[in-house]
C-alpha cells in the first residue's frame, strides 16, 4: 500500500519543529528574572543604606575635626588657660585679632570660652556665641604635664557610635 500524501492544513498535520516557547518554560524563565531582579534590589539597597551610614560617620568625623582645629589654634596662642565645670567649659585668654598695622609684639588680650551646648561646641567672644561645630556629644578638657599640656577630647554623634578624637596641646604662651 502507498501511503497518501496530506493534503490537510497545517495545524492538522503533526509537526516536530518547535515554533515558540511552551508555558512551562515563559514561566521559568519569568521567575528566574524575577528572583534575579529582587536580589539585585536588595544587593542595592545594602549598599546604599552602607553609603548613607559612612557619609554621616565622615561628616561627624569631620566636624570633630573642626572643632579640634579650633581648640588647637585658641589653647597654643593662649597665655591663660581655665578649666571649668568638670573640663566641660575652657577659659582662654588670647591675642585680640587686630590690623595688620598694629605690632604683635604687644597684643592685647581677651577672653575666649570654648562650651558644649544643644549638640554644638561653642566658641563665645565679646558675648557673641558662635557655633565652632555641631554634632558634638561630648567635650572634655583636662590638664598634664604640670598644666603646660592640655588633653582635649571630644565625641561626635555618627550613625550607629560615637567618632571620637583626643589631642595634646601644649601651651606655649602660658604665663607664670
Amino acid at each position: 500500500m502507498r501511503k497518501r500524501s496530506s493534503s490537510l492544513p497545517s495545524p492538522y498535520r503533526e509537526s516536530r519543529a518547535p515554533n515558540g516557547f511552551t508555558l512551562v518554560e515563559v514561566l521559568v524563565a519569568v521567575s528566574l528574572t524575577v528572583l534575579l531582579i529582587s536580589s539585585l534590589t536588595a544587593l542595592f539597597q545594602a549598599q546604599l543604606k552602607s553609603a548613607r551610614k559612612e557619609n554621616t560617620r565622615s561628616d561627624a568625623l569631620q566636624n570633630a575635626w573642626v572643632a579640634l582645629g579650633w581648640l588647637e589654634r585658641d589653647l597654643r596662642a593662649a597665655r591663660s588657660v581655665t578649666l571649668a565645670a568638670g573640663g566641660t567649659r575652657v577659659y582662654l585668654e588670647v591675642p585680640e585679632v587686630r590690623r595688620p598695622a598694629e605690632s604683635y609684639l604687644e597684643p592685647h588680650w581677651e577672653v575666649v570660652t570654648y562650651s558644649l551646648g544643644g549638640g554644638q561646641l561653642q566658641r563665645s567672644i565679646h558675648g557673641s556665641h558662635n557655633p565652632v561645630a555641631e554634632g558634638i556629644a561630648d567635650f572634655r578638657c583636662s590638664f598634664e604635664e604640670n598644666g603646660q599640656v592640655v588633653v582635649v577630647r571630644l565625641a561626635a554623634t555618627a550613625s550607629d557610635r560615637p567618632v571620637e578624637l583626643a589631642t595634646k596641646v601644649w601651651l606655649r604662651n602660658k604665663k607664670g
